[in-house]
């Protein structure tokens, strides 16, 4: 793999008649070994195993794993998973995944509002979902339309909303990040009446508490 990457580099050759790509794919070969190039869906099924074991991507969270870093130790007596169903873990990554591309699009050095305003449209949709409200037309161009999940999914996440801790792994809680990033996209559109109704949104229906004194805020810059 080394080999063909640095073969790639259209370089003049030494005197020795060996070109200097495939010396320098020598000596990384020496120092680090023979590498392997790993698919990608196995790849994927591995971030979802870290994830799962140590819930978070930090460098720390991994030294600490690997016995590099020590803290004083402690029983966790844990009673409640973290992800209630596969279907929940699924649903989270899927919710990170949409934060991500959001995040992306507002970038100061991206600044792409269009997507990043479809991108909280389909946040809110989805929070919409949890709380049982009715879409209006303004948000999602679906006039009135009552939308929800079914009702064993739904008690597994207003357990999950209920714990203090918890609640940070639920994909609600990760949507609701999301739609509230978007709200500057819609004010650099000029959509301020879809910022105002999604702002309301959350408001009326006291989605994440903690966040409530920056939705009233924005709220009323608006």
């Amino acid at each position: 793999m080394f080999t063909q990457g640095v073969s790639s580099f259209k370089v003049q050759g030494t005197l020795t008649n060996i070109p200097p790509s495939t010396r320098i794919a020598r000596r990384i070969i020496s120092k680090v070994g023979p590498s392997v190039r790993i698919p990608e869906d196995v790849l994927s099924a591995l971030r979802r195993a870290h994830f799962v074991v140590l819930l978070d991507d930090d460098v720390d969270a991994i030294r600490t794993f690997a016995g590099q870093l020590r803290f004083p130790s402690y029983v966790c007596e844990r009673k409640t998973p973290v992800f209630p169903s596969p279907e929940a873990l699924v649903a989270f990554e899927e919710a990170l995944e949409l934060e991500r591309k959001l995040d992306e699009a507002i970038d100061p050095k991206v600044k792409d509002w269009l997507t990043a305003a479809e991108c909280g449209t389909v946040a809110e949709l989805e929070v919409r979902k949890v709380m049982r409200m009715t879409v209006p037309k303004s948000a999602c161009s679906v006039d009135g339309e009552e939308v929800g999940i079914p009702q064993q999914n739904m008690d597994e996440i207003q357990r999950q909303l209920r714990h203090p801790f918890l609640r940070r792994y639920t994909a609600h809680w990760v949507y609701v990040r999301a739609a509230w990033h978007s709200i500057a996209a819609l004010e650099a559109l000029g959509e301020y009446e879809t910022a105002v109704l999604r702002l309301n949104c959350f408001l009326r229906r006291n989605c994440c508490r903690s966040d409530v004194g920056k939705f009233w805020t924005g709220f009323l810059l608006i």
